[in-house]
């Protein structure tokens, strides 16, 4: 059952946050306030290290977490199209986060149940970490979705984001029945329902169940992000940099 659950689950789920970390770096500089600079800092630092995390319980090295990320092909790539939506204002960036977030916290407690002690501590901290993200991501929610100048933007980017959350659940190969991905969905599903309507929020109509996820993203985003996360390591192949000399 753990064989499965690292191969077909926590792999695809660490690129995920992997690369959502690299899409928020953006706002790091290009922010909305300094406050929410440091804060989105702070979010994408901690979604790095849980990616880190769940790639170390799938028994990945150093040297194997370099070669997933520098010089996996395209093709080995298992990303969400959620993930890989094209998020280029803040209200987009923030429906992004929120779901991916709530998605998140759906697949690590099912995780916290499956069993093992290294895998329920781990599935614990990141649970209480994305806790927090969501706490953040909801407070955003709740500001753009009740403003004048920005209600209307932020419904029709949460629609879009929603529409993309179809295959956030569908992880490549067969899970473990306590992983099932129609209950991950419904879960997700219930969270995220719960959320908006506390909110005040019309809610979205969700993709009615997971499908699998495609090789490569199936567009051509992940290709443009990965470019831009391995350019400095292709240039400096003997790893050292400029700044360090």
């Amino acid at each position: 059952m753990k064989a499965r659950i690292v191969v077909d689950a926590v792999v695809p789920w660490a690129d995920d946050l992997f690369l959502h970390c690299q899409q928020l770096i953006r706002w790091v500089t290009d922010y909305v306030d300094l406050e929410e600079s440091l804060a989105i800092g702070s979010v994408a630092q901690e979604e790095l290290a849980h990616a880190g995390v769940l790639l170390d319980l799938a028994g990945c090295t150093p040297e194997d977490r370099d070669r997933l990320i520098y010089r996996r092909e395209l093709s080995g790539w298992h990303p969400s199209r959620l993930v890989l939506w094209n998020a280029d204002d803040w209200p987009a960036t923030v429906a992004r986060g929120f779901l991916l977030t709530q998605g998140s916290l759906a697949m690590v407690s099912a995780l916290e149940q499956v069993g093992g002690d290294r895998l329920a501590g781990a599935a614990t901290v990141i649970a209480a970490e994305q806790q927090l993200h969501a706490r953040h991501w909801r407070r955003w929610v709740e500001i753009l979705a009740h403003d004048p100048d920005t209600t209307e933007l932020f419904a029709a980017s949460l629609a879009a984001a929603v529409a993309a959350t179809d295959d956030f659940f569908g992880l490549p190969g067969v899970l473990p029945v306590s992983l099932d991905p129609a209950a991950l969905h419904r879960a997700f599903l219930d969270r995220v329902g719960k959320e908006l309507v506390e909110l005040g929020v019309d809610v979205p109509e969700f993709p009615a169940g997971p499908v699998g996820r495609e090789p490569g993203g199936g567009a051509p985003g992940l290709d443009r992000l990965l470019h831009q996360v391995r350019r400095i390591r292709d240039a400096h192949p003997d790893r050292v940099y400029g700044i360090c000399r």
